[in-house]
């Protein structure tokens, strides 16, 4: 499968950590809606914790350490490439 595109832009200063702090804040809002669903249908959904665990600790540091200078431009690339793996249903 060809990767799609996401993101390939440059973006002035604050704004790249904005780019960045929005897809993993929108990711974490999407397991959040899948745990509920889970929780709601008794079904399990610890992996869907875990998984937003780790990226609020990964947007919590980036705010912590990313020093995006206003004076100068960044490169952010990203692109989602998937693969067909089996007739087994995998999660977040």
């Amino acid at each position: 499968m060809t990767p799609i595109k996401l993101i390939d832009s440059n973006y002035v200063g604050e704004e790249a950590l904005v780019v960045i702090r929005e897809l993993i804040s929108e990711k974490i809002n999407f397991l959040d809606r899948k745990m509920f669903s889970n929780a709601e249908r008794g079904l399990p959904f610890e992996h869907f914790k875990t998984r937003r665990d780790e990226l609020n600790r990964i947007r919590e540091d980036l705010e912590v350490t990313a020093l995006f200078s206003e004076n100068e431009a960044y490169h952010i690339s990203c692109e989602i490439v998937f693969n067909k793996v089996g007739e087994e249903k995998t999660i977040a």
